[in-house]
This record gives C-alpha cells, sequence and structure tokens, in this order.
C-alpha cells in the first residue's frame, strides 16, 4: 500500500483504485457497515463462533467465555439510527453501566435473555438463540423487517433468520469457508501473486512429512537459516488457541509440531 506512514485520510493501492478511509473506534459497527456498503440504520451483526451445520467443515464447537457478548466492544456510540448487534445474556446491571456511560448505548443492542447451556447445542450460539428470540418476539421481528445481517461465522441459522426478517446475507454461507480459512488464503495467494508471509499450506498428519521438506525448500531459496521461528497455525475459529512457535525444522521440532497438531485436534 502507497503512503502507508502518510497522515491522509485516503490511500491507493496497486494499479487500482482502493480507498481507505479511518474510521473510529467510537463509531464501531457504524463504521464497518459503511465499509461494507450499508446502510447502518439497517444493519444487524451477529458474533459467534458456534456453529451447528451438517457439513464437517463448518461445524465449529469453539467456546470461548466472552464471545456471545463480544459485539458489545464494538457497539456505536450513537443513539440515532445506529447499526445494531444482538448480544447473548449479559448481567443487566453491567448493560445499564453501558449505557449509563455511552459506552454501548441500549438503542445499539439487543439482548438475548436466554442463558445458555455450556454443556449442550446450542451451546452460546448468538444465532441460535436470536433464531428462537425472534420466534418468541413478533414485534421484534416486524421492527427489523428488511435488516441486513451480518455475522462473523455464517450458518444455516443465520439464513433462516434473514429469511423471518425477510432481509438479506452478505454472501452464501457456502462460500464464506474459504474466506475464514487460512488454508484456502494461502493457497489463494499461490495463485493470485498477492503478497503473503512465506510459509504452506497442509491438510492432515499424513502430509506433514512432505510439506516439511517443501518448507524447507521455501526457506533456502530465501536464505533464510534452518534456526528460524516458524508458527503454526490451525485453519479458523480457534482464536489463536492451538497457535505454536518452533525454531527451525530439525527432527526434534517436526515431532513437537507433529505431537501438538495431534493433541489439539
Amino acid at each position: 500500500m502507497k503512503n502507508l506512514l502518510n497522515r491522509e485520510t485516503k490511500y491507493e493501492c496497486s494499479d487500482n483504485s482502493c480507498p481507505v478511509s479511518r474510521g473510529s473506534l467510537e463509531d464501531g459497527l457504524d463504521n464497518i457497515s459503511e465499509y461494507l456498503g450499508l446502510d447502518p440504520s439497517n444493519t444487524l451483526f451477529l458474533h459467534t463462533t458456534v456453529v451447528n451445520d451438517n457439513s464437517a467443515s463448518r461445524k465449529l464447537a469453539y467456546k470461548p467465555s466472552f464471545a456471545h457478548s463480544e459485539i458489545l466492544s464494538y457497539s456505536s456510540k450513537r443513539v440515532e439510527n445506529p447499526a445494531r448487534g444482538a448480544c447473548l445474556y449479559v448481567n443487566s446491571g453491567l448493560l445499564e453501566y453501558f449505557d449509563d456511560t455511552g459506552i454501548s448505548p441500549s438503542s445499539s443492542t439487543i439482548k438475548i435473555n436466554t442463558i445458555p447451556d455450556v454443556e449442550k447445542y446450542p451451546y452460546l450460539s448468538v444465532s441460535a438463540h436470536f433464531k428462537d428470540h425472534l420466534l418468541r418476539n413478533p414485534v421484534l421481528v416486524a421492527s427489523l423487517n428488511g435488516y441486513t445481517i451480518v455475522t462473523s461465522f455464517l450458518s444455516q441459522d443465520d439464513v433462516e433468520i434473514a429469511e423471518l426478517l425477510g432481509g438479506r446475507l452478505i454472501m452464501d454461507p457456502s462460500r464464506q469457508s474459504d474466506f475464514n480459512s487460512k488454508y484456502h488464503f494461502r493457497r489463494m495467494g499461490e495463485e493470485y501473486g498477492f503478497s503473503i508471509p512465506p510459509g504452506i499450506s497442509f491438510k492432515g498428519l499424513e502430509n506433514l512429512e512432505e510439506n516439511v521438506v517443501n518448507l524447507k525448500d521455501r526457506l533456502a531459496c530465501l536464505g533464510t537459516t534452518n534456526s528460524a521461528g516458524i508458527w503454526l497455525k490451525f485453519e479458523s475459529q480457534t482464536s489463536g488457541e492451538g497457535s505454536m512457535r518452533i525454531d527451525g525444522l530439525n527432527n526434534n521440532s517436526v515431532n513437537i509440531l507433529r505431537n501438538h497438531i495431534f493433541e489439539f485436534s
């Protein structure tokens, strides 16, 4: 990106115009809506990391303790027609404090009163609980008619929410896996030639040995020593858990890598 350190509010990148405007944490979800070309006053955000779709690649049950409430961190401070977010159970006193201080005005948040069960599905799935909440609240359904639903990981629940509201999603859920996936991102980098840190992507421990050789060859081409720090990252939706660093590619570090992948998976 050109002029990266320039304090201007817009930049140009590559040969095609790619305007980037500075936003503000204060405007939170409103800025994200505008970045996506959406009207904030007609946009609803859901953040969930629990998906129970039939496809094995989309069946996620990772349950970080506060993820069902993270949307509060991005709430717009505007009180007139802000983008809104749905939030699974949060202590009412905390929400009142956020509203009184302007951190997260009540107009920005739809509170789902259900206390989630951490032992069985839908766990902390905001989308699944929100769908049930809508079915019990026809007045809320009417008030959200035509909204665009923006969610961190699209699922069948979100498809049904959009249908209930007569609204739309930002993309087909079956296409989103590639956009969330580090594996597919690296594959696209190789295909289209955009800049990405050197590395490899592989699926399954049976392919580890072959790809270690491949990575050694790449490091050699870069003139990198064999003691270079190397990061392992899992495909997606683990919020950094499972990531680890090894120093170089020797028999010991590769064994550590193999054991870590097996244990984490």
